[in-house]
């Protein structure tokens, strides 16, 4: 399983075994979820600007 870079092993486990809510997928929050691996991720995005 790969872990993101700034993540601490035990906080790794933590985040993979359980619910992670990101909210503002913009920025940063993008960038998360792309580094992080879960096994069910629910996304929710309200900018309206594109």
């Amino acid at each position: 399983m790969a872990l993101s870079w700034g993540l601490h092993q035990e906080l790794a486990e933590d985040a993979t075994g359980g619910w992670v809510l990101v909210v503002g997928v913009c920025g940063i929050g993008c960038e998360l979820l792309k580094n992080l691996l879960f096994s069910h991720i629910d996304l929710i995005d309200l900018d309206t600007n594109h």
